[in-house]
């Protein structure tokens, strides 16, 4: 599913004009992505946690090369 997708559901289901949905569409996703950035876990109950982790770096290996 794109943001198209989800913006054209928005339009449909919530009444809201296409602008509308965009606009409502890209200001969610900026404030996921700015708490993420912060640091702050989100939680959205019936959908999913989100977070972010830091791994550690490693070496990859490339099979064809070796």
């Amino acid at each position: 599913m794109t943001n198209a997708d989800i913006v054209n559901l928005i339009n449909e289901q919530a009444g809201f004009s296409k602008a509308e949905s965009d606009d409502l569409l890209d200001q969610l996703l900026e404030i996921i992505k700015d708490t993420l950035i912060k640091g702050e876990k989100i939680k959205i109950a019936d959908f999913g946690n989100f977070n972010i982790q830091s791994k550690t770096d490693h070496e990859g290996h490339n099979p064809q090369t070796g």
